[in-house]
């Protein structure tokens, strides 16, 4: 009876298996992967457009604050917007993937795992993280280094370029082993312990008394304003497209829905404006990976001290800050306008910029610089 029992026992988990793997196969078949890539980028590319819509209605009904303009200014833009918008498309099928096999019976598992080298190889061509990271020809008697970084070391091309990853020290370690951060689901224990609030550990670690600080005898703001402009020349971390939405509310709920990642208040903490409220945090845009699929966050500038700040780290920024009409390669200045007799910066584009719908009537556009 028991040798009956086992036989029918392994011959139901046997069928069971059978009909896991035939709808895992079904999900993961090149037209369904397909279908959801197309569904991936439909839906990201309408949660961008609603976020561009949503910033330009609240400037325009003058209503905008400034975490909004904010928002604007963490926005990506140019081959950055491209490279980002890559991910998304990326980490979105991977999202829509998990729900479908989940559906079919999978409780926990890493999708990534499920995938083989051609199917990988379909989702990074068909989101455009194939082009991200296309390998690059250096020439080979070039004089000056290149606006983005590209070719500067030349036996690793995209070292310190922009629009790549950050490089890691260690591992990253997610708690999907994909994308969601550690600390994003109440009640998981580590080594047997729920990870404590940051907020806290940054209050006891890194908190400093105002009586307790004194004043420098030899070292003026300009020291740590210096250490700001060389700090934002090396690395730019931006939102993603999703996250410039000034609909987005990420200090309401206290709860992570990408790429909302709210900082939790202890009880006792100074800040703390009402129970319960939590510190708005969007997370930084991420860069395709197709390799292992697992979240990188993009740097939009070379990692060089080069002075992106001022020229930007693209050819066509670097182009449109200079003076075309000759052959100096001089910064562009404003034609319209200076400082008493001081330079200022060239506008922007009138029909693009957000400085307009804040003051219609003076129809004034942002500067424009790196």
């Amino acid at each position: 009876r028991i040798t009956l029992l086992g036989s029918i026992i392994t011959l139901c988990l046997a069928g069971a298996l059978d009909s896991s793997l035939n709808e895992d196969s079904e999900v993961l078949s090149d037209s369904s992967l397909l279908s959801s890539i197309s569904e991936a980028r439909q839906l990201v590319d309408t949660a961008y457009l609603h976020a561009r819509k949503s910033l330009k209605r609240k400037l325009e009904e003058k209503v905008a604050n400034p975490m909004d303009f904010l928002k604007h200014l963490k926005d990506p833009v140019g081959r950055t917007r491209s490279a980002v918008r890559a991910a998304d498309y990326l980490e979105t099928t991977l999202k829509l993937l998990k729900i479908k096999l989940r559906f079919s019976g999978k409780l926990r598992f890493n999708v990534t795992d499920l995938l083989d080298r051609k199917q990988k190889e379909v989702i990074a061509k068909e989101t455009g993280c194939d082009y991200q990271i296309r390998s690059i020809k250096c020439p080979k008697h070039d004089i000056y280094r290149t606006i983005t970084g590209e070719c500067n070391n030349r036996k690793h091309s995209h070292l310190g370029s922009s629009n790549r990853a950050f490089a890691r020290w260690l591992p990253a370690a997610y708690e999907d082993g994909v994308s969601v951060p550690r600390g994003a689901s109440e009640g998981k224990l580590y080594n047997g312990f729920p990870l404590p609030l940051v907020r806290k550990v940054s209050n006891e670690i890194a908190r400093t008394a105002n009586e307790n600080i004194t004043q420098d005898q030899e070292l003026s703001l300009v020291f740590m304003q210096w250490g700001q402009w060389v700090n934002h020349d090396i690395d730019l971390a931006p939102s993603s497209g999703a996250g410039v939405s000034p609909e987005l509310h990420c200090e309401t709920d206290c709860a992570f829905k990408s790429p909302c990642f709210p900082i939790k208040f202890p009880p006792d903490d100074p800040r703390m404006l009402r129970s319960n409220s939590c510190m708005p945090f969007i997370q930084s845009a991420s860069v395709c990976n197709p390799t292992t699929f697992t979240r990188e966050q993009i740097n939009a500038v070379s990692s060089f001290i080069d002075a992106s700040t001022v020229y930007g780290s693209e050819e066509s920024v670097a182009k449109s800050i200079r003076n075309q009409t000759n052959q100096l390669g001089l910064m562009a200045v404003n034609q319209n306008y200076t400082d008493a007799g001081l330079e200022l910066l060239p506008f922007e584009n009138k029909t693009k910029s957000v400085c307009v719908l804040t003051n219609e009537s003076l129809n004034i556009p942002c500067f424009k610089a790196g």
